[in-house]
């Protein structure tokens, strides 16, 4: 709560993302499939706000901790599971990559 009051704009953002019925952007957890093509290769190799408008927040490793705000240098392998923002149409734009 304290949180909100001390970052209104930020609230009010993820409000608007979380609720919103007219906005199509989304958080969304993929998980990258075991023998996935894009496995051991990386953002920037993917290229993947390019190809995809998808921004990764996070990823959660197999290992179960997550690399928080990764750089175009991190590199994904299967069963990551990244924690992404982006419309349904980016998302599933991700998903092909696979």
């Amino acid at each position: 709560m304290a949180n909100m009051i001390l970052n209104p704009t930020t609230a009010d953002f993820l409000d608007r993302v979380l609720h919103d019925q007219n906005l199509e952007i989304w958080f969304q957890e993929v998980k990258i499939p075991k023998h996935s093509k894009i496995s051991n290769k990386t953002i920037q190799e993917l290229n993947l706000h390019k190809k995809t408008g998808v921004i990764v927040l996070a990823i959660k490793r197999a290992n179960e901790a997550f690399e928080l705000t990764p750089d175009s240098g991190t590199e994904l392998h299967s069963e990551d599971i990244l924690i992404c923002l982006g419309t349904k149409e980016q998302i599933a734009k991700l998903k092909k990559l696979f």
